[in-house]
């Protein structure tokens, strides 16, 4: 970590119990005792949505403490219905990536100590993620990849590095000054764990929350979030089930506890499900679009659909837009297009009539016609 100082938290292990100060980064989510996972704790745990707040720091309450926040428009993804299953669909994030939640609250972090250069090993997804939120970052100049073999990267990806000026190295220098970000540590959890909270934020009435499985993080984080939920005296009685598909190894993150309900299907199955998805307008990797292919099975779920990367549309505009539009509705609707710029006028009103037009396409809302004298309105909420 070379001389940047970073503030210390409270986390405890869910395997042994032992809690302890730590930096949130320098154990990369590794109990130094037992190996377990650890978890941020908080002293005087509260769940309070702040409307005002930017994408994930809605829920402040319950996340860490930081002095600087990005968000570039992450989180509040809107919840459609797909026949009988209610998705969750974390595509409409600013990088098509549910990883935004978590690189929303590590650059804050990051940010908030001034941190002049970033070092991440390579993850699919997360990285790129990581790398945009940490553009828009005050002070971080620098950004370190460190790959076990360039080939194995997509070309993309690559293209992506050098068209950031990305140093993609094999090994860190241990004398260099910067901050090591892995993809699993305590924040990438707090972050994930917002998906659930806007799932009950918005009632919605399920049993079980399905996600894909691939490393096992978000089924853990999605958990915690619950528990922090309950600990309050919440009654969020969701069920987590983590989807795996083919004869793949549970994750060990998910044998940590016994919470987490592991189902499997064929690649068969999968590949189904990613077509059916793909009929209704929805990109998804097979692991993701198998969550939907459980929640059908299920009932009375909501399956959470990742996907990879797509370079953000428009910049930050159109994503800010957007979330100023569902941060609208989720207070008070049905509202027409022109009451929900008068609600919050901080747009033109013709850049909130293209959104919402946009929105409705996709099935983030749904409107009823209402008669206005000798004309017909339509009223916007969320779908």
């Amino acid at each position: 970590m070379g001389e940047i100082q970073v503030p210390d938290h409270i986390v405890q292990c869910v395997v042994c119990g032992a809690r302890f100060r730590s930096n949130l980064l320098l154990h990369r989510g590794y109990c130094p005792r037992c190996g377990g996972i650890v978890t941020v704790r908080y002293e005087g745990l509260s769940f309070r949505v702040d409307p005002s707040g930017p994408g994930i720091w809605r829920y402040a309450s319950l996340l860490p403490a930081v002095g600087a926040r990005v968000s570039l428009g992450e989180g509040l993804t809107p919840i459609q219905k797909l026949g009988e299953v209610l998705v969750k669909n974390e595509r409409a994030n600013p990088t098509g990536s549910y990883s935004d939640r978590a690189s929303a609250l590590i650059a804050s972090y990051i940010a908030s100590v001034r941190a002049g250069a970033v070092a991440t090993p390579y993850v699919e997804d997360f990285t790129r993620s990581l790398l945009y939120y940490l553009s828009h970052a005050d002070h971080i100049g620098r950004f370190i990849v460190v790959v076990s073999d360039v080939l194995s990267v997509p070309s993309e990806d690559v293209l992506y590095f050098i068209s950031k000026g990305v140093e993609v190295v094999r090994q860190l220098s241990p004398t260099a000054n910067f901050v090591e970000v892995d993809y699993l540590n305590p924040l990438t959890i707090e972050g994930l764990k917002t998906i659930v909270l806007e799932i009950y934020e918005e009632g919605v009435e399920v049993d079980s929350v399905v996600v894909p499985a691939e490393t096992g993080l978000l089924a853990f984080s999605i958990w915690k979030g619950i528990q922090d939920l309950k600990e309050l005296g919440y009654e969020a009685n969701y069920e987590v089930v983590a989807v795996l598909v083919g004869e793949r190894d549970v994750p060990n993150i998910i044998s940590m506890t016994r919470d987490i309900r592991v189902v499997r299907v064929s690649d068969e199955e999968a590949y189904e499900a990613t077509k059916k998805l793909l009929g209704k307008g929805i990109k998804a990797k097979p692991l993701s679009a198998a969550s939907y292919y459980i929640g059908e099975n299920l009932g009375r779920s909501i399956a959470v659909i990742t996907a990879g990367f797509k370079q953000p549309a428009r910049g930050r505009y159109v994503s800010e837009v957007r979330k100023v539009v569902r941060e609208v509705l989720s207070r008070k609707s049905p509202l027409t297009a022109y009451n929900i710029w008068k609600e919050k006028p901080v747009f033109t009103l013709r850049g909130i009539y293209r959104a919402v037009k946009s929105m409705e396409q996709s099935g983030e809302l749904c409107y009823e016609v209402s008669s206005h004298g000798k004309r017909k309105i339509k009223l916007y909420y969320l779908c």
